[in-house]
């Protein structure tokens, strides 16, 4: 009786799809935590870019930065539920930036001018 109670028991941990992970801590304190794991499969490897404007302090005068929204919507065009593996990088360029103000009049100041690249991998749960 008892080993059909733990076959079981066995079966049923196996199906359920958790992994157990030791996890150290900076302290020295093992502790183990469950997670759950998914299958997916990869739809595609997704690129947005975006540029943007910024003063001398950093405050965004025109255009935008690359959010985790941006690479959904992208992933969602591929079919997608999600993304993993996300990487995102940061070009700086410092320079003059010229703005144009409401009333037409220009103004030359210094500023830079960054771009932004973000890839991820986007991925259906299966």
């Amino acid at each position: 009786m008892k080993k059909a109670v733990l076959l079981s028991l066995s079966f049923i941990l196996i199906l359920s799809g958790c992994v157990t992970q030791s996890i150290m801590a900076r302290d020295g304190i093992i502790s183990q935590i469950s997670t759950v794991q998914k299958d997916f499969k990869i739809m595609g490897r997704i690129y947005v870019t975006s540029h943007a404007i910024m003063d001398a302090n950093g405050f965004i005068i025109e255009g935008s930065i690359v959010t985790v929204e941006m690479l959904l919507k992208e992933a969602e065009k591929l079919g997608a539920d999600d993304i993993m593996n996300l990487y995102m990088d940061t070009q700086i360029k410092n320079e003059t930036v010229e703005t144009v103000l409401s009333g037409g009049e220009k103004q030359t100041r210094a500023g830079r001018r960054a771009t932004y690249t973000a890839t991820a991998l986007a991925i259906k749960y299966l």
